[in-house]
């Protein structure tokens, strides 16, 4: 049935040519403010630097708003989705799976040379999911052992919640041109080996020796779990979620 388918009292952040030191000393408070309030000026000098867009790939269709913190660092938000449903056939029993993606990512981007290519980190709120059910009537096989009468089956497949992301791209959006811009990237959601949970209900099924209910049967539980582990062996793959996606953007 397996489915084979620092010391000092400052902090330090930016890109190696913009470095900015925030003294959390009491001493430097107002040197501080008139640093922030000149970055904050630079900032907001910086022309066409807001986007927004759709986009379409294989985390679904997609809305995203991008904000340029300077010629070479986009951050950006996206939330995309999609669900459909197949019918799969393992071992003799007709499956019916729903397969659903939805993703809430929050990602910098790195414009080397402040132009469209670009290298791309950042978080996924991770909501991909399988949920899989079948109703078997007959003789059929869970783990090494056969069994026989009416069966419903359900599997569950989860990812890590939180998952890091990786990626590169073109992106001419939020990078100094007003206008309609387009964008393209692969890379690759690290979503962690799957969590898979099969469960199943049937009151009369025998072993050929006996008739039981499953929810009660120690041997039958066994064998599921036999079947759960086989499941999630052939959903590993899906630790490392590829994504391809098309965009089109308005940048202001």
């Amino acid at each position: 049935m397996p489915l084979r388918p620092s010391n000092n009292g400052y902090a330090r952040f930016g890109t190696d040519s913009h470095k900015f030191n925030i003294g959390i000393s009491s001493k430097n408070i107002f040197s501080t403010a008139i640093g922030i309030a000149a970055v904050s000026c630079s900032m907001l000098s910086y022309g066409g630097d807001t986007s927004l867009g759709i986009n379409a790939g294989t985390t679904g269709l997609g809305v995203e708003i991008s904000k340029g913190l300077s010629p070479s660092i986009v951050t950006r938000f996206s939330l995309s989705g999609y669900t459909f449903e197949v019918d799969i056939e393992e071992e003799g029993i007709d499956y019916t799976a729903d397969l659903g993606f939805s993703n809430f990512a929050a990602i910098i981007d790195w414009h080397p040379w402040h132009g469209g290519l670009h290298v791309s980190a950042g978080l996924v709120n991770n909501g991909n999911h399988f949920n899989m059910g079948a109703q078997q009537t007959g003789t059929y096989e869970i783990g090494d052992e056969t069994y026989s009468g009416e069966l419903s089956i359900e599997a569950t497949v989860n990812f890590r919640r939180v998952s890091p992301y990786v990626g590169l791209g073109w992106n001419n959006a939020a990078t100094g041109r007003s206008g309609l811009a387009w964008s393209t990237e692969i890379g690759v959601i690290l979503q962690g080996e799957p969590v898979v949970k099969l469960t199943a209900t049937g009151a009369q099924i025998s072993d050929g020796s006996s008739t039981f209910d499953v929810l009660t049967n120690s041997d039958f539980q066994n064998e599921l779990k036999t079947e759960e582990i086989a499941l999630q062996e052939a959903l590993d793959g899906f630790e490392f979620y590829p994504v391809i996606t098309f965009g089109l953007h308005y940048q202001f």
